[in-house]
């Protein structure tokens, strides 16, 4: 966590003395919160957040270039079994940590009363620092979070946890790098800023069957041209911000 601050910190800095140096190039904070999940996959999506900085950068009257980084937190929820003599129905929690650098284009709109309506997109690079899946069984206190970092290592989950297929489940080694495209609406009022973000990835963070798939699976893997079976993030947030 201590290693996570010091790279927030770092960026930050670079931030703020960029926008010094750039004159005209304003800088904002954001903060958001809304639902992440996998494209690709019979999951459910789970509460996301994401906190950064970024530049605006002016090209022409009503352009201009946003590059940020955020903090973001990605993942995804999904039902299954658990258990070595006694198997029983359990809910799967996973929480994937990013660093994430999106650059997008900012078209701006004046309104009226020092209102600005800016419509923004391009695409972004994320980078995984830590990854890990909790594990609850349904109607009991039972909680595991399973020690393994999903950035690190495969995740076998002691070798006990089932698909809602009764199917032994685990989960490979995933890609630390996510690459995807970004979009966003956003309402400037003076100093603040109030929208929504929203990103899809092009680049899967797992390249064989996520959760050892069924052979109905294996059809809907062919049938969607290899994209079943190969999680891609998704995020949807509300953000607020104030730019200075």
């Amino acid at each position: 966590m201590v290693r996570i601050k010091t790279i927030f910190l770092a960026f930050s800095m670079v931030f703020l003395i960029l926008s010094t140096a750039l004159g005209q190039v304003k800088t904002s904070i954001r903060a958001g919160i809304g639902v992440a999940g996998y494209s690709g996959t019979n999951t459910d999506n789970r509460f996301s957040y994401k906190m950064g900085a970024g530049l605006d950068i002016p090209l022409l009257q009503h352009f201009s270039l946003q590059p940020a980084f955020y903090f973001a937190s990605k993942g995804a929820n999904f039902k299954g079994y658990y258990g070595s003599e006694q198997i029983m129905e359990s809910d799967y929690m996973q929480k994937l940590n990013y660093l994430e650098l999106p650059v997008m284009m900012a078209f701006k709109v004046d309104l009226k009363n020092d209102i600005t309506l800016i419509v923004k997109g391009g695409g972004y690079a994320a980078w995984g620092l830590n990854g890990k899946t909790t594990m609850e069984i349904i109607n009991t206190d039972h909680k595991e979070t399973f020690r393994e970092n999903h950035f690190a290592e495969a995740c076998k989950m002691n070798c006990i946890a089932y698909n809602t297929h009764n199917n032994l489940m685990t989960f490979p080694k995933y890609e630390r790098l996510d690459l995807g495209l970004t979009a966003g609406l956003e309402l400037q009022i003076k100093h603040l800023l109030v929208g929504g973000e929203m990103s899809f990835g092009l680049r899967p963070f797992c390249h064989n069957s996520f959760t050892n798939s069924t052979l109905d699976d294996a059809l809907l893997e062919i049938l969607t041209l290899g994209a079943h079976g190969h999680p891609k993030n998704y995020t949807f947030n509300l953000t607020l911000g104030y730019e200075f």
